[in-house]
């Protein structure tokens, strides 16, 4: 059986070629307004923890488990607050601090919200 030659690719035509476009356009615009409000809503977010924690706060000590050294290092700290342990991780501020695993650190944390 001989080989078909595959069909040429159409040409669209200029009202096509302008509804691509839009179309296009619209995804990008969707996309980029759906990343914009996710940035939005974690900035709002970020501000309210940081509100929650300058209201209201509680120092405590906590150990560096587990150092990530990239740009800028992130440690992860656990702490216990409340009666129970608790994780986070954050980047911190290198030049003054060269974290290593197991080391105590303070820390403060929102007191209706460890």
């Amino acid at each position: 059986m001989p080989k078909q030659k595959p069909e040429p690719k159409r040409l669209l035509s200029k009202r096509e070629k302008k509804q691509e476009k839009i179309t296009s356009f619209l995804i990008v615009s969707i996309i980029l307004g759906l990343l914009i409000c996710l940035m939005i809503v974690a900035m709002q977010n970020k501000a309210s923890r940081v509100q929650a924690v300058n209201k209201r706060s509680i120092y405590t000590k906590g150990v560096i488990i587990y150092v990530v050294n990239l740009k800028s290092p992130t440690v992860t700290v656990r702490y216990k607050a409340k009666g129970k342990v608790y994780e986070y991780t954050a980047a911190i501020d290198h030049r003054n601090f060269k974290p290593r695993n197991g080391d105590t650190i303070q820390l403060r944390f929102a007191a209706n919200d460890p």
